[in-house]
C-alpha cells in the first residue's frame, strides 16, 4: 500500500459544526490542542514530515467528560455526530491492512508515566470489535484524569525509540536509536541494541535505519528535545508512531531546601533520663559502633541521646511513659524535628528490622511511638538490654553510598540528590576515587527523593538545570573515599558507608556526615551496572506486590517492568524480597534504576528474580579510548553483558588444541585470583571460578569427574591430603630407612610469624613479582633442563619457568601488540562478531 494512501484522510465540509467527540488530522475545523486530544495526539499532529506517521483518529477528551463511556455505549453518547465518527472509523479500518491500535493519549502525561497505560489491538476491519476495544479502554482508565483516545493504524515490522531526551544526553544533537530484536539481530536475541545517531549519518548504522537519520537532523535543528518511537515495516519503511516534545522543568528550590533552611538546635546537655553515649555504649550497641569507626577515621559525626535507664523501660513496656521522659523528650523536640531509632545489646551483630519512628515534630508522634510502636514489637519487649538512640533530624541536599574493600585503596561512590532511600529507586552518579584521582560516570538524574514539612518521603521531578548537576563535589568525593576506606582497613573488612552530604557546616565543615555501615555488600555490585534501556518510559511501572500480581496476570505477560516503590515501600526489605518472588516464578525481569550499594538490591537478589541494574547513558568525565583490547577467553555469557552495557563486543570463536591452551591459561589466572582472596566471600567466588574452569577443561579433555576422582583418590592414600597443615622446610641427609624417626623430633618450633615469612613467595623477588613454587617431590632426576611458556592476562605478561625443582612465576608489564611468541591473540577480528 503507498504511503499517499496509507496517509489519507477523510473529506469534509468546513461549513458543518465542529466535532467535539472527534478529532480527524488535517480536516478539523478545531485547533488541536493537549486538552483536547491528550499528548500522544498533539506529538503526531506537529510532527514533520507528515507521510510519516500512520493514518489515526483521536476520540477526544470530551468522550471523558460526557459521562463515563463505561457506562454509556460510544453511539448513544455521540448522537447525531455518531453516522459521521463510524464512517471515519471505518474508513481508518480499510486503510490499516494489519488492524488498528487503541492508546490512551492523556494531557500532560510525564514520560515517565508512558508504561502505565495499556494499549489494546483490533487485528481485523469489524467495527464492532474496534467498538468494544473503546469501550474496554475507557472502563480500564475511569479513574484517571481526562484523557483521549488515539486510534491509529498498527504497523507491523521491527519497534524502536530515537530519543535525544534530557535523561539520554546532555547535548541536543546526540541521539539514540533502540530497537527490540527481531529480524535485524541474530537468531534468538531479546536483547536492545543501541545506536549512537548525531544530525549527521553515522557510518556505523545500518542502511534500515538511515531513513530516521533525516528524522534526527530535521528535529535536531528546531532546538527542541524529543522522544519517538517508530516501526519499520517489511518493506524496510520507517513510520513514526508516537512523538513526544520534551519540555524544560523550571528550579523551583534546590533538593531539600525546606528542611536546610530550618535552624535545629544541638541536643546540648541532656536531662535525665536521657544521656549521652560512651565508650561502652559504643561496643554494647550495633548501631553506635559505626559512629566509633568514624570518629576514629576523624570525620564529624552528630550526637545522640540514649534511653536505656531500667525503670524508665519497665514503664514503656507497661504502655506508660515517665513525666521525667515526657518532660526531657518535649524539651528537645522544642528545639526542631527529631528521629527515634531502637536498638539491643547483643553479640555484635546489627540488629535489623527494629522500631524506628518518622520524623517526629509534635510530642503527640512522639508518644504514639514509644506506646504503640516500640511496645508493639516482640524482640524489644524480650531484650534484656535495650536502648533508644534519638538524634536531630539531618537536614542535606544530596547522599551517598560508598563501598571500599581493604584490600585495595579504591572506593567506589554512588550520590544522589534527596534523601539517602534515594538511592534504592532513582539514578544516581558513580565515582571511583584512588587517592587523588576520580573517575566520575554522570547520570541524568530526573527524579530524587525530599522529605515533605512534616518528614514524609516525597518523590520529586528534578528541575532541568540540576539533571545534569553533580551532586558531591570533587572535594566530597576525596572526604567520602577517605574516611570509607579507613574504615575498611582499619576494621579489615569490606564495607558500605552511607553518607549524607551537603549538610550544615555547624554539624560538619566539609559538609559531609557519614552515617551506617554494611558489610553485606560485595565488591561484585560496584561492577556490574548496564545501560540496557534508555526507553525506560516503555516499561510498564510496578510500584507494589499488587501491581506485579496485576501485571503478572496478563496475556502476554511483559518480559521486563520497571520498579518504583513508593514511601515507606523502599525501606520494606520483606515486600521486595516477595515482589522477587513473584517476578521469578512469573519470568519477569525487574528493572532496577537504583544504587547496587543500596538495601533494596540486596532483599531483591534474596527473592531469586533476574534482576536488570540501569545506568541511564553513563557520561563519563575522565579522558580515554573508547575501545579496549582484551584477548581473552571469557564466560560465554560475557558478550550478552558487554551489549547490555551499550558497547559491541568483537569476538570469535575457538576450539581444539587452542582451546585446551587458553583454558590452561583462563585456570592459572583464576589460581592466581583465589591466592589473592582478602577474605572467605572472596574466596568461596573465586573458588566458584577455578571449579568452572576445571569443569570446562576436563569437558574438552573428554575426562570424566571419575577419573580425577579415582586419581586424587589413589594420591591421598599414598601422599596423604592436606589437613594436617604440614610445611617442609628442609631436607637433610638420611642415616638409614631403619634408623628414620617421623614424629615428634621431626617437628621443629617455628612462631606463626616466622612460618608464614617462611612460606611467603614475595621475598623472593625484590619487586614482589615473582612466585616461585617448589615441587615435592621433584618433577623427574636432575634439572633436566628447564621449560618457559608465556602467558597473557589483564595482570600483564606471565613468565612460567618450569624445572624438574621448581615452577618460577614471574610478572611483567602487560604486551602492547601481538607477537610471535604470542600467536594465541590474534584470534580477535572483525569477522568473529556476534
Amino acid at each position: 500500500m503507498s504511503r499517499q494512501a496509507r496517509t489519507g484522510t477523510p473529506k469534509r465540509s468546513r461549513a458543518r459544526p465542529l466535532r467535539s467527540l472527534l478529532w480527524v488530522p488535517a480536516s478539523s475545523l478545531e485547533v488541536p490542542n493537549r486538552d483536547l486530544i491528550g499528548d500522544k495526539g498533539l506529538g503526531l499532529d506537529t510532527f514533520r514530515p507528515s507521510d510519516l506517521i500512520p493514518s489515526f483518529v483521536v476520540l477526544t477528551t470530551e468522550c471523558w467528560k460526557r459521562g463515563t463511556p463505561d457506562r454509556t455505549r460510544l453511539d448513544k453518547l455521540a448522537g447525531g455526530e455518531w453516522p459521521s465518527i463510524q464512517a471515519a472509523f471505518q474508513r481508518l479500518q480499510e486503510r490499516s491492512p494489519f488492524g488498528v491500535i487503541v492508546r490512551p493519549s492523556v494531557p500532560g502525561e510525564r514520560m515517565d508515566e508512558r508504561g502505565s497505560t495499556e494499549s489494546k489491538r483490533c487485528r481485523d476491519q469489524d467495527l464492532g470489535r474496534l467498538l468494544a476495544l473503546i469501550q474496554e479502554e475507557f472502563a480500564a482508565h475511569r479513574d484517571r484524569k481526562p484523557f483521549a483516545l488515539l486510534i491509529q493504524e498498527y504497523i507491523d515490522g521491527i519497534k524502536g525509540h530515537l530519543s535525544n531526551e534530557y535523561h539520554i544526553s546532555r547535548t541536543r544533537d546526540e541521539w539514540y536509536l533502540e530497537h527490540e530484536s527481531g529480524r535485524f539481530d541474530r537468531p534468538n536475541s531479546d536483547v536492545p541494541v543501541l545506536l549512537n545517531v548525531t544530525a549527521a549519518d553515522h557510518p556505523r548504522v545500518p542502511a534500515w535505519h538511515r531513513g530516521l537519520g533525516a528524522v534526527a537532523r530535521a528535529h535536531t535543528d528546531a532546538l527542541k528535545r524529543w522522544h519517538f518511537e517508530w516501526v519499520i515495516d517489511g518493506g524496510g519503511a520507517p513510520w513514526i508512531v508516537q512523538a513526544d516534545e520534551i519540555l524544560p522543568t523550571p528550579l523551583v528550590e534546590q533538593p531539600c531546601q525546606y528542611w536546610l533552611d530550618r535552624y535545629a538546635t544541638p541536643l546540648g546537655s541532656l536531662p535525665p533520663p536521657l544521656r549521652s553515649p560512651g565508650e561502652t555504649d559504643y561496643a554494647e550497641f550495633s548501631k553506635l559502633r559505626p559512629h566509633r569507626y568514624f570518629q576514629l577515621a576523624e570525620a564529624f559525626v552528630p550526637p545522640f541521646a540514649l534511653l536505656d535507664d531500667n525503670a524508665t523501660w519497665k514503664e514503656l513496656r507497661a504502655g506508660r511513659v515517665p513525666s521525667e521522659l515526657e518532660e526531657a523528650l518535649r524539651q528537645l523536640i522544642e528545639g526542631g524535628a527529631i528521629n527515634i531509632r531502637s536498638d539491643i545489646a547483643g553479640d555484635g551483630a546489627l540488629q535489623k528490622n527494629l522500631p524506628r519512628s518518622d520524623t517526629i515534630l509534635t510530642w503527640s508522634a512522639c508518644k504514639e511511638f514509644l506506646t504503640t510502636t516500640l511496645r508493639s514489637d516482640q524482640r524489644i519487649n524480650a531484650a534484656a538490654h535495650p536502648v533508644l538512640l534519638i538524634h536531630r533530624f539531618i537536614g542535606a541536599r544530596g547522599s551517598a553510598l560508598a563501598f571500599a574493600d581493604p584490600s585495595s585503596d579504591e572506593a567506589v561512590i554512588d550520590s544522589a540528590f534527596g534523601l539517602p532511600d534515594g538511592l534504592s529507586v532513582y539514578a544516581h552518579d558513580t565515582a571511583i576515587v584512588v587517592g587523588s584521582t576520580i573517575r566520575r560516570t554522570t547520570r541524568c538524574k530526573s527524579h530524587y527523593l525530599d522529605a515533605t514539612e512534616t518528614g514524609d518521603f516525597r518523590e520529586c521531578e528534578a528541575p532541568t538545570q540540576l539533571l545534569w548537576d553533580t551532586a558531591v563535589t570533587d572535594s566530597q568525593l576525596l572526604e567520602i573515599a577517605r574516611i570509607a576506606t579507613s574504615v575498611a582497613k582499619s576494621h579489615r573488612k569490606a564495607m558500605c558507608v552511607m553518607f549524607f552530604v551537603d549538610v550544615p557546616r555547624d554539624i560538619s565543615p566539609s559538609g559531609v556526615l557519614p552515617w551506617i555501615v554494611d558489610e553485606s555488600v560485595k565488591r561484585s555490585a560496584c561492577t556490574e551496572y548496564a545501560t540496557v534501556s534508555r526507553g525506560l518510559s516503555g516499561l510498564e511501572v510496578v510500584h507494589d506486590l499488587q501491581d506485579l500480581e496485576r501485571v503478572a496476570a496478563k496475556l502476554p505477560r511483559p518480559k521486563r517492568v520497571r520498579l518504583l516503590p513508593r514511601g515507606k515501600d523502599i525501606r520494606d526489605r520483606d515486600q521486595l524480597k516477595r515482589i522477587s518472588e513473584l517476578a521469578r516464578d512469573a519470568n519477569i525481569a525487574i528493572v532496577w534504576q537504583g544504587s547496587m550499594l543500596a538495601h533494596g538490591w540486596y532483599a531483591l537478589v534474596d527473592g531469586g528474580a533476574v534482576l536488570v541494574p540501569v545506568g541511564p547513558d553513563a557520561h563519563t568525565e575522565a579522558k580515554g579510548s573508547a575501545d579496549q583490547d582484551f584477548n581473552k577467553l571469557v564466560r560465554d555469557g560475557i558478550p550478552l553483558r558487554i551489549i547490555r552495557n551499550g558497547e559491541r563486543p568483537i569476538i570469535a570463536r575457538t576450539g581444539g588444541d587452542t582451546l585446551r591452551v587458553l583454558l590452561q591459561q583462563k585456570l592459572v589466572e583464576e589460581a592466581l585470583e583465589v591466592f589473592s582472596a582478602p577474605d572467605r566471600d572472596e574466596l568461596v567466588e573465586e573458588l566458584a571460578d577455578l571449579e568452572e574452569v576445571l569443569v570446562a577443561l576436563r569437558s574438552h579433555a573428554a575426562i570424566t569427574r571419575e577419573e580425577v576422582e579415582q586419581v586424587r583418590n589413589e594420591k591421598r592414600a599414598k601422599r596423604g591430603g592436606f589437613e594436617e597443615g604440614i610445611v617442609l622446610r628442609r631436607t637433610t641427609e638420611s642415616v638409614g630407612p631403619a634408623q628414620l624417626d617421623v614424629g615428634d623430633e621431626a617437628l621443629t618450633t617455628v612462631s606463626p610469624e616466622s612460618l608464614r615469612q617462611l612460606t611467603d613467595s614475595t621475598p623472593y623477588a625484590i619487586d614482589g613479582s615473582t612466585l616461585i613454587v617448589p615441587r615435592v617431590p621433584p618433577f623427574g632426576e636432575g634439572d633436566g633442563g628447564a621449560e618457559e611458556r608465556v602467558l597473557h592476562f589483564r595482570y600483564g605478561t606471565l613468565r612460567i619457568r618450569q624445572t624438574a625443582k621448581s615452577v618460577t612465576i614471574a610478572v611483567e608489564p602487560p604486551v602492547e601488540e601481538v607477537t610471535s611468541e604470542n600467536p594465541q591473540l590474534g584470534f580477535a577480528d572483525e569477522s568473529g562478531g556476534l
